[in-house]
């Protein structure tokens, strides 16, 4: 994925940029929030989403500011600050008028991309805020409900059609049979649609 923007023009003029640009990848990075945006380098390591590997070509990343820490074993993400989130919308928006190619589900978590190697940008990430600002991906609610209906009655899917729907809906499932790799995918999908969401709670 690459991490090129980050300022309003930066961008636009790396030397090298592949104009043909597809997704755009939500990180963090553990340092103090100022309130701007600066230029990053690409990031080397292994991605995939929607059937194309290693995205530094065809990618641009937004590094987001939050100190997660580990907590009993699990990660925590604090809050997102409201300025920062305005900051990414303003960014992202400009970002998306200049690339149009980039669809609502190719608007992804570094945890979308590298399932199990990264875990941000967390479930504290309000994704259902840049959906309203015209950003990404999110679910209405008489999908919701029909599912959850759906569920009730019938029971869960089992673990071949999750597989299935995940690689529909973007995910690398490459040895997804395997089940630590299952484990890592179904940690990952909720970070983007937290499960007590889905589920109707707010937090």
């Amino acid at each position: 994925m690459t991490m090129y923007p980050i300022d309003a023009t930066s961008y636009r003029s790396v030397k090298g940029f592949n104009s043909r640009v597809r997704f755009l990848i939500m990180h963090y990075t553990a340092v103090d929030f100022a309130g701007s945006v600066r230029a990053l380098s690409s990031d080397a390591a292994f991605s995939a989403w929607a059937g194309r590997n290693n995205l530094n070509d065809t990618s641009i990343g937004i590094e987001n500011v939050n100190l997660a820490s580990v907590k009993n074993g699990k990660l925590i993400f604090p809050p997102y600050h409201p300025v920062q989130i305005a900051a990414i919308i303003q960014l992202a928006q400009d970002i998306l008028q200049r690339y149009p190619d980039i669809t609502p589900t190719q608007i992804i978590g570094h945890s979308d991309v590298a399932p199990g190697r990264k875990f941000d940008p967390g479930v504290a990430f309000p994704w259902q805020t840049l959906f309203t600002a015209g950003i990404g991906a999110w679910f209405d609610e008489a999908t919701k409900q029909y599912y959850l209906d759906e569920f009730a009655g019938q029971g869960l899917p089992d673990q071949a059609a999750i597989i299935g729907k995940l690689k529909a809906y973007g995910y690398n499932t490459s040895g997804a049979t395997d089940a630590s790799v299952y484990k890592n995918l179904i940690q990952a999908f909720p970070t983007a649609f937290p499960p007590r969401r889905l589920a109707g709670h707010s937090g």
